[in-house]
């Protein structure tokens, strides 16, 4: 069922390839003109945009340069007018404040004194027991650190050592795992090399003795056969005289049957020939109609897909200058409210503004100097802390990498002198051994190596046929 379906699509295919190659064109022909039109519309719009962001940048630029312009002219007026004005207030109310200010201050003097002195005993007793706290917390707190530290840096040494360790094993593990499959594949490739030379062998004598058999009783059967067919023959001869009016005439029935046997194979001929005729014309105008018949619907689909195709480009065009325009106009009348509100909020900002800037300077002032004080405090601070605490992290470092350095080279002078153990004791029984024994390994080794070299020969000529008849099968299924 399968086979038949295909054969069925593979005909199809067949005979639609030139209606598929012209579809296939055409749906071409319009992606390309669509991707066309899109990249070009989207850098118009990028340009758009561009122009658009640079225009209301130099508009919003002129503005705020105009605003910044006005508001520094009324802060300098409202300094001026306001200076002028304070000054002739601090010379009319110096003379009175004098007066007064003499009298308040030396009455405030005596008890501002008594308050002062008792506020700097108890900020003294609080500041002292605080320092005193935090020198007990950052001792403690180093205390802790450090015990951090030195757990941490055992916990390190005992996770590394282990995983060497691991490591370790699991090479030597891993070795003696390659080194057992590479003796069992060897051994595989050995017998089985054997094998099929020792059957090839067989194979051969066992050819050999029955092409010797069968050629005996070829002999006996060839003389058999001639005494019988001499026999069979004989007999034939004295049935044929006896018999030379009956031979006759099946002889000539015989005739007239393959005669009429002839005459009807050319009818039959002549009539599948007329069939195949008709078929063939029926096929090819079916074929024809059909292709004509495509090729209309084709021109006509074509003609609604491209009007449709200008309709909606035309549309998009149309609703896309609309909403730019829409967008234009809020936009605008969004800038002028907003202009408007700018405008008004000038005003109050600039009376609100003096009022706000002189009320607050002095108190920025003393903030800003308490400030800088406590961040030059802290930073100073904090600077001396990172310095001691580099010098620190840098000394432990020192004793972890001398301590690392001290465990490798111990580890890899334990590793030389099992290696050198090794080679000593090997070379040692190699001594002892007979000259031979020596020999006879000398001779084996050879046999091994010139048989792993016939085998992996034999292997490389087997793979590189394999791979020449896939290429050569991929070759054919693709010229098919």
């Amino acid at each position: 069922k399968i086979q038949t379906v295909w054969r069925v699509w593979h005909k199809y295919l067949q005979d639609n390839s030139e209606w598929m190659t012209v579809t296939w064109i055409c749906a071409t022909m319009i992606q390309s003109h669509w991707r066309s039109y899109h990249v070009r519309r989207q850098k118009l719009d990028k340009l758009v945009t561009h122009v658009q962001r640079h225009v209301r940048g130099v508009l919003v630029r002129r503005t705020l340069k105009w605003h910044n312009a006005a508001v520094r002219i009324q802060k300098r007026m409202m300094g001026i007018l306001t200076r002028m004005k304070l000054k002739r207030l601090h010379q009319a109310a110096t003379h009175m404040q004098r007066w007064v200010r003499g009298h308040l201050a030396r009455r405030n003097y005596d008890r501002l004194y008594e308050y002062k002195v008792g506020l700097i005993l108890v900020m003294q007793r609080y500041t002292r027991v605080w320092l005193a706290k935090n020198r007990a917390l950052a001792k403690r707190a180093e205390r802790e650190e450090v015990r951090l530290l030195n757990k941490a840096t055992t916990d390190l040494q005992r996770m590394f050592r282990g995983w060497k360790g691991r490591n370790k094993a699991a090479e030597k593990y891993q070795a003696a795992q390659e080194a057992k499959r590479e003796y069992k594949a060897a051994t595989l490739l050995q017998s089985a090399w054997r094998g099929r030379m020792a059957k090839r062998r067989v194979d051969g004598i066992r050819e050999q003795r029955l092409q010797e058999m069968e050629k005996a009783s070829t002999f006996l059967r060839k003389v058999w056969l001639g005494a019988q067919t001499k026999k069979q023959y004989q007999q034939l001869q004295a049935d044929f005289k006896k018999a030379e009016g009956t031979i006759i005439v099946i002889q000539r029935y015989m005739r007239g049957c393959l005669c009429r046997l002839r005459l009807w194979r050319e009818a039959v001929k002549e009539e599948e020939n007329n069939w195949a005729a008709i078929e063939i014309q029926r096929h090819w105008r079916g074929y024809s109609g059909r292709v004509k018949w495509e090729n209309t619907l084709e021109q006509v689909w074509r003609r609604e897909m491209a009007a449709a195709l200008i309709q909606r480009n035309l549309r998009g065009w149309v609703a896309r200058v609309k909403v730019s325009r829409t967008r234009r106009k809020i936009a605008r009348d969004q800038f002028e409210k907003a202009r408007r509100r700018f405008f008004a909020a000038q005003k109050i900002q600039a009376r609100a503004r003096g009022i706000l800037a002189r009320k607050a300077i002095t108190y920025r002032l003393v903030r800003a100097r308490r400030a800088a004080t406590c961040i030059q405090r802290i930073h100073r601070g904090g600077t001396v802390r990172v310095a001691m605490w580099k010098q620190v992290r840098e000394q432990r470092s020192h004793v972890m990498q001398a301590a690392m350095r001290g465990y490798l080279v111990r580890k890899r002078r334990r590793l030389l002198l099992e290696k050198v153990v090794i080679i000593q004791g090997a070379y040692r029984r190699w001594l002892k051994m007979p000259r031979a024994r020596r020999l006879i390994n000398l001779h084996e080794r050879h046999t091994r190596k010139v048989n792993a070299t016939k085998i992996q020969r034999a292997i490389r000529a087997f793979l590189g046929f394999r791979k020449v008849s896939k290429i050569k099968a991929t070759v054919a299924a693709s010229g098919k």
